[in-house]
């Protein structure tokens, strides 16, 4: 799907941002196959642990933000350097700008900040989701959902490695 033209800047995401990139985070994750067996609170409480995880180590958020309403954010890129990997934890693009190279843009920019002498590129979070299914698709497999695999197929596409978010992390829990 892509939506109209659109004029955008990539910045570092300003601490009034954060609402955003959380609720997103969460709600999206949620969607994710793995997660809907999860009890609702339980997966909120778990998934927002997470993702102060991920930022309190210092993870990079960029935003791609409206160039003439810089307010308005269209999509974000969470990512880290860990030794010798660049590790993308999520990626998030509002359903109207999809397909726009918003994802491609900002994984651009993490490379150019973080990715220098990386000899590995890795992800945290898969981008799966379960989505509505489109009138032709209910008519011709009955199902009513599908899983939406298309950011983590575009990732490992571009040669980055799935790795176990909570084993990354692992390290930061026994220090504490």
């Amino acid at each position: 799907m892509s939506g109209p033209e659109i004029s955008y800047r990539i910045d570092a995401m300003h601490e009034g941002e954060l609402p955003f990139v959380l609720r997103s985070w969460a709600r999206s994750a949620r969607l994710a196959p793995k997660n809907l067996r999860m009890p609702r609170e339980a997966h909120y409480m778990w998934q927002r642990d997470l993702i102060d995880r991920i930022l309190g180590r210092g993870a990079l958020v960029l935003v791609a933000r409206d160039e003439d309403q810089p307010v308005y954010l269209y999509a974000f890129l969470v990512a880290e350097r860990v030794e010798d990997a660049l590790v993308v934890h999520f990626a998030f693009t509002r359903r109207d700008w999809r397909g726009q190279g918003l994802a491609r843009a900002l994984l651009g920019e993490a490379i150019e900040r973080l990715g220098e002498g990386a000899s590995e590129l890795q992800y945290t979070h898969s981008a799966d989701r379960v989505v509505d299914a489109s009138a032709e698709e209910r008519a011709r497999t009955g199902q009513r959902s599908k899983v939406d695999t298309g950011l983590t197929r575009w990732l490992e596409r571009t040669g980055f490695a799935k790795v176990d978010v909570e084993e990354l992390l692992r390290g930061d829990r026994e220090a504490a």
